[in-house]
């Protein structure tokens, strides 16, 4: 009897050991540390602060975006650092916004498939793309094709656009778009000004 719980435990020790040996040996996450590059569209419906023109005027607008993401140990998550060009006049000026979520807004069907619900978390995903201050909700579906490549669409995105040229708000729905840039393009294909923002 002594003999046939002796060896249940040490299968079970075995067995553990080789289950827990894949993932710990995974290596780290392919997005860690990784530009992105798309775009970011939104239409919907504007109001006044004054409550003048509550929901009258429709208004659509999108911004070119740069994402870095970047994996956090403690708390697990991801941090997200978005920059977008700030004005159709001033091609060199771009707008600057940090984001994390938590882990547990991370949804994997596999390694290689990942959702990412940002309409969880109290931040949401902010960009600034002047004259627009952009908040964003999006639940992301995230593709990742090894060994470093990836995109991202929309499931689903609410935006809060507050345009501070007509002290507005635009109410609507957005879509986010966009797919990993190579390591070795990231110098040529990501704005200077985006870089020099990365801690």
């Amino acid at each position: 009897m002594k003999v046939s719980k002796l060896v249940i435990a040490l299968l079970g020790t075995i067995l553990f050991t080789v289950v827990i040996t894949p993932l710990a040996s995974a290596g780290p996450d392919p997005i860690d540390g990784m530009w992105w590059k798309g775009k970011l569209t939104f239409k919907g419906y504007r109001y006044t602060t004054d409550g003048g023109n509550a929901l009258g005027d429709q208004a659509t607008g999108s911004a070119k975006v740069w994402i870095y993401t970047r994996y956090l140990a403690d708390p697990a998550g991801y941090e997200a650092f978005t920059c977008s060009i700030t004005s159709p006049y001033d091609p060199d000026n771009y707008g600057w916004e940090t984001a994390t979520i938590n882990w547990a807004e991370v949804y994997m069907s596999n390694s290689d498939t990942r959702m990412w619900n940002w309409d969880k978390t109290t931040t949401g995903l902010p960009f600034t793309a002047i004259p627009y201050n952009i908040t964003t909700y999006p639940v992301i579906l995230m593709k990742v094709k090894p060994p470093m490549q990836a995109s991202l669409s929309t499931v689903s995105c609410t935006a809060y656009v507050y345009d501070a040229a007509l002290e507005t708000y635009v109410l609507g729905p957005c879509t986010l778009k966009a797919k990993t840039i190579e390591a070795s393009k990231v110098a040529t294909t990501v704005p200077q000004a985006c870089l020099n923002e990365v801690p």
